[in-house]
């Protein structure tokens, strides 16, 4: 019953990353921040999380609040924290304190997602060294 739930959940998540990336990558690629956002917005709309709150919190405390809405599943925060940093790097050009904090937010997921699975992964951690790397090279522009 609970691996159905978790299923849907992925599903549903998967739709609406692909949904934010079709809608970002069907614009120009000089669209504007407000167009940028608007997407962002949207998307994380449709899980019930409000981005304007979000990115009002600091990255840790950002984490623990998608975690619980999220129903404290491991699978569903790893695919949400991948899409903040897909929805970062789109970000990057038109608005990049945006994408910085998404980015940030990111990680905190990634970190919070070690901490609760208890275990060490090589995915989770090429995933933060993609992501530092990204604020690094940002952070020299």
């Amino acid at each position: 019953m609970q691996e159905d739930y978790f299923k849907r959940e992925i599903d549903r998540l998967g739709q609406v990353l692909a949904k934010l990336i079709l809608s970002l990558l069907g614009k120009s690629s000089n669209q504007g921040s407000d167009e940028v956002v608007f997407a962002i917005t949207n998307s994380f709309a449709e899980l019930d999380i409000d981005l304007e709150a979000l990115l009002a919190c600091t990255p840790a405390n950002a984490s623990d609040k998608v975690w619980d809405k999220l129903g404290n599943s491991t699978p569903l925060l790893e695919q949400f924290a991948d899409s903040l940093v897909i929805s970062g790097k789109l970000a990057l050009k038109s608005n990049q304190p945006l994408s910085t904090k998404l980015l940030k937010i990111a990680m905190a997921c990634y970190a919070k997602l070690e901490q609760e699975s208890r275990a060490f992964s090589f995915t989770v951690n090429d995933k933060k060294a993609d992501v530092t790397s990204i604020l690094d090279s940002s952070a020299a522009i």
